[in-house]
C-alpha cells in the first residue's frame, strides 16, 4: 500500500510543473480566464503560487515564484525516489 503511495506522489510531482507550463501558456492565450480549462488550471495551480509569491520578490512584472515551486518539485521527488 505504502508502495502505491509512493508512486501515486511521485508521478504527481512528475506531471505538476507540466500542468503549470500548461496553464502558463494557456493564460497568456486567454487572459480573461474565459475557457474552462484555463480556470481549472489556475484552480490546480494558483494555491501552490500563492504560497510562494510573497518569498521571492518580483523583477517588474516578471513573477518569479513559478520557479520555487518547480524547485520545490524537484526536490521533493527526489526525496521521495531516495526514500522509495
Amino acid at each position: 500500500m505504502l508502495d502505491l503511495l509512493f508512486t501515486i506522489m511521485l508521478w504527481l510531482l512528475t506531471i505538476f510543473p507540466w500542468i503549470m507550463i500548461a496553464g502558463w501558456i494557456l493564460s497568456m492565450a486567454d487572459p480573461a480566464a474565459n475557457w474552462a480549462i484555463t480556470r481549472i488550471l489556475n484552480a490546480i495551480t494558483n494555491p501552490f503560487l500563492r504560497i510562494t509569491r510573497g518569498m521571492i520578490p518580483t523583477i517588474g512584472q516578471l513573477d518569479l515564484s513559478p520557479l520555487l515551486v518547480f524547485l520545490l518539485a524537484y526536490v521533493v521527488s527526489y526525496l521521495l525516489r531516495v526514500l522509495y
